[in-house]
Parts: structure tokens; sequence; C-alpha cells
């Protein structure tokens, strides 16, 4: 009975192992390079990682094994790579912990309209002073005669 409590015990007390993925950013261009952080603490030296890089169309682009104490690893898009959001996966013991990234060949463009209702709105802006001003004036003279 001792046995089987001391056991218990030592399993709650077992620091179980960590493991964290991220990118060096979250957007990329087609013939960038792509900076994965694996990182982990109290993993067994003799633990299998594995690196999974998956495109948009799900299919796999990446695969590869790492180390227990973990690495960086660094990939090249291809020049016409999928735009869309590709998803990193480490997992370890039926276990995983995923982040992800976008590609995107044409970035979004910039609107060229707002300088123009900028100047749009300070113009009403501008017009509308006049009337206030006015009006302000004849509440002025109606209260003091």
């Amino acid at each position: 009975m001792y046995a089987s409590l001391l056991i218990l015990a030592l399993s709650l007390l077992q620091i179980s192992p960590t493991v964290a993925v991220a990118t060096d950013r979250t957007w990329y261009s087609p013939g960038d390079e792509v900076t994965i952080q694996v990182s982990t603490t109290g993993m067994p030296e003799n633990q299998t990682l594995w690196l999974y890089v998956d495109k948009p169309d799900l299919r796999n682009w990446y695969f590869g094994q790492l180390p227990a104490n973990g690495t960086t690893v660094t990939l090249v898009l291809s020049a016409d790579a999928q735009d869309g959001t590709y998803t990193v996966t480490v997992t370890w013991d039926h276990r995983y912990v995923q982040t992800g990234f976008i590609v995107e060949g044409q970035p979004i463009p910039e609107f060229p309209l707002a300088p123009l209702v900028l100047i749009f709105a300070t113009a009403i802006a501008f017009l509308a002073l006049p009337r206030r001003q006015a009006s302000a004036r004849s509440e002025a003279l109606a209260t003091h005669p």
C-alpha cells in the first residue's frame, strides 16, 4: 500500500517537459528566410522531437528531427511559395505545440485616398467654422442688446 502511494507521489512530483516554438516574424514574402526557434525545458536527453511545417494546402513543406535540447532551424521559402498561412508543429511523446506564419507575395496596397479624405474633412471643417462663429455672434447680440 505504501509503495503504491510512494509511486503515485513521485509521479505527481515528476516535472513534465515543456516545449516552445516560435518564428522570427509572423509575415514573410516568397524567397524570405524563415527562422524557427524551438526551446525545451525538462526534456529527457533521449527524447525525439519532430518538426513539421505545413503549407496552406495542408501538404508538408518541411519535416525533420530535432535534438531534445531544442535548436534553431532556418528555412528558405521558394520564389513561388504559396500564399497563405503555414503551420509549424513540434511533436514529442504524443504531444505537440504549434505556431504559424503568413506568406504573401503581393503585399496589401496602400490606399492613396487617405490624404484626400484628410483634405476633404479639413475643408468641410473650415467651411462650417464661419457658420458657427456667426451663430455664436447672433446669440451674443440677442442676449446682450
